[in-house]
């Protein structure tokens, strides 16, 4: 039998990101098929970097790491993950949350 793709989102302000995060990405990307790092805009936190910023920042870091897609979202992560494909690398529908993993 065919194993199911699996694909998960990893959300988070990531502001900045950190060894930390980079950690969870590595680990998550073992587990699952395709990983988002879904980044978070915040209304109420003041950023040291505009989401654009955290989401080219992010992108240089996992270069090499095809399979872990990285996209800003307003709103909850709920919400976010409900969305439908909005860009052609844009992945939704994910069945599990990486930090609940």
């Amino acid at each position: 039998m065919k194993r199911k793709f699996t694909r998960a989102i990893f959300p988070g302000s990531f502001d900045p990101i950190t060894n930390g995060h980079l950690d969870v990405i590595e680990r998550g990307i073992k587990l699952f098929d395709e990983l988002i790092v879904a980044v978070g805009r915040s209304p109420v936190k003041d950023a040291m970097f505009t989401p654009e910023e955290r989401v080219r920042m992010i992108t240089e870091l996992l270069a090499d790491m095809p399979r872990v897609l990285v996209e800003s979202f307003d709103g909850l992560t709920v919400e976010y993950a409900k969305q439908p494909k909005r860009r052609r690398h844009s992945a939704r529908h994910a069945k599990f949350d990486q930090r609940a993993v």
